[in-house]
């Protein structure tokens, strides 16, 4: 969340990126911040509710078009329909897929160019979303002869070089903690 204040001047602190613009439709929140914004630096254009909306449903379409084709593509590859519980996740999966990959004209992904951290394609893309996993739990007693793996589906992938997962798990019914990718 970006605040325009005296110690950040118009600069989004944590990547250092200079807000020239903003474009808003005469929300009273903003409106009521005009003379700040421009105190700072920045320019505000201020639009009809209907005009900035086109924008808005290009990108909207964009990952909903990405979402149906992923989840054809589960149900074919892997042969089970997903719960509609998951589409919220297929959707963030889907912004995070979209902001890693590049842009026609564009040598650096959207990600790369915000935060000027490249993506480590072999460690966030090495399982698909929604794949059926199995998830090692670590045994108390090595001696011990409980069941230590559970099925498990994709839910989440954190695309930042981590490897790091969520998953449903399908035994239990919950989605725990985060885990580390660990492929063999």
């Amino acid at each position: 969340m970006y605040q325009c204040n005296d110690a950040n001047q118009g600069r989004l602190s944590r990547h250092e990126k200079d807000l020239k613009q903003l474009v808003f439709d005469r929300e009273p929140g903003i409106m009521t911040s005009k003379d700040t914004l421009l105190k700072n630096g920045i320019k505000l254009k201020v639009k009809a509710a209907g005009q900035k909306v086109g924008l808005e449903e290009v990108s909207i379409r964009l990952v909903r078009e990405k979402e149906r084709a992923t989840k054809a593509g589960i149900q074919v590859k892997f042969g089970y329909l997903l719960p509609k519980q998951f589409n919220m996740d297929l959707c963030l999966d889907c912004i995070l897929v979209l902001n890693r990959i590049p842009k026609e004209g564009l040598e650096k992904t959207p990600y790369e160019l915000f935060t000027e951290i490249q993506t480590d394609y072999m460690q966030d893309f090495q399982v698909e979303w929604g794949q059926p996993v199995v998830i090692k739990k670590s045994k108390g007693v090595i001696s011990d002869l409980k069941v230590t793996g559970q099925w498990g589906m994709v839910v989440r992938r954190v695309i930042n070089g981590s490897g790091v997962l969520k998953v449903y798990l399908v035994q239990t019914r919950n989605m725990p903690t985060a885990y580390n990718l660990c492929m063999l």
